[in-house]
């Protein structure tokens, strides 16, 4: 028997001890990833006793194992990708009005290239999503009319956050392409890094302070057009296959659980822990052999 968790929070039961038939005691799912035992220690994570291999996340990266998803369209049997052909029409994407905040020059400047602007902001009560005049609102919508509404847009363009969502995902398989922003406090990093390798037609990472450069991607987005596009990672049969290596392997249950506590130094029980990747098939592993996880190495890989 295996026990899935959603959240890396939640905490451990100590009465899962007593039952010797449960094979996987902890195997959180977690979206953002790159979770490791010495991350955000105000936030409990050091008072799990299983190793960041058994985090299931989102998105291939180094410390956690991946188990992907794909657009909930691509299970529509009835659903066909739209036509290829777009009008110069764009989406301003995010749903928090601070997102925007700062980049009025770059709004204007695409409107006087003539793009058909549309967004998806919704006021909050802490503040009002002040755009130009220009700039048509989206009404809130459920998942599957957002998915719809895809069809009419050539780009999406992204404002830094949310990081790493699925809808720039479920973009690209109505034909949308994604206009990539570098996250303006990490120059290495973008919103969205599982995107930011793929590259013209689909992806333009792009830096917003660069108003030329963005409007330039907007204009090779509605030039250089493609119907629908999904990673073959982000596809469903390539989750299916790596759900089934997760459930019917037992490598992922044999990551070492050492019990440490808030505070603690976790250490691994043997140098052969230390090395052992137990992320099971080549489907759940990304990078290196994971390394050792202890305070040099995290501050070192961050530094």
């Amino acid at each position: 028997h295996r026990i899935f968790y959603r959240m890396p929070r939640m905490r451990w039961h100590t009465n899962f001890d007593l039952h010797d038939d449960l094979l996987c005691k902890i195997r959180p799912l977690y979206y953002f990833g790159d979770w490791y035992p010495l991350k955000e220690i105000g936030n409990t994570p050091n008072t799990f006793p299983y190793d960041p291999r058994q985090m299931v996340v989102a998105h291939p990266e180094t410390f956690n194992t991946f188990l992907g998803y794909f657009p909930h369209n691509l299970l529509d049997p009835k659903w066909k990708p739209p036509p290829k052909n777009r009008d110069r029409v764009g989406l301003l994407y995010g749903k928090s009005p601070e997102y925007f905040e700062q980049y009025d020059a770059l709004i204007k400047e695409l409107s006087a290239h003539n793009f058909t602007l549309y967004t998806n902001c919704q006021d909050t009560r802490r503040m009002k999503c002040k755009l130009p005049n220009t700039v048509k609102r989206q009404p809130r919508v459920g998942p599957d009319e957002y998915a719809k509404q895809m069809s009419s847009y050539a780009f999406m363009l992204g404002f830094g956050k949310p990081y790493d969502s699925p809808s720039p995902m479920v973009g690209l398989s109505h034909g949308v392409t994604f206009l990539n922003p570098l996250r303006s406090n990490e120059k290495a990093w973008t919103q969205h890094k599982a995107l930011a390798r793929l590259g013209m037609p689909y992806v333009y990472n792009v830096n917003l302070n660069n108003v030329e450069q963005v409007v330039q991607a907007a204009e090779s987005a509605v030039r250089y057009r493609f119907q629908s596009y999904v990673p073959p990672e982000f596809r469903v049969g390539a989750m299916l296959d790596r759900v089934c290596n997760i459930v019917e392997d037992d490598s992922l249950c044999l990551c070492p659980n050492p019990v440490f506590r808030y505070g603690q130094e976790r250490e691994f029980v043997t140098e052969d822990d230390r090395l052992m990747d137990c992320r099971a098939s080549a489907y759940n592993r990304k990078g290196k052999v994971f390394p050792p996880n202890n305070r040099t190495f995290v501050k070192d890989h961050y530094n």
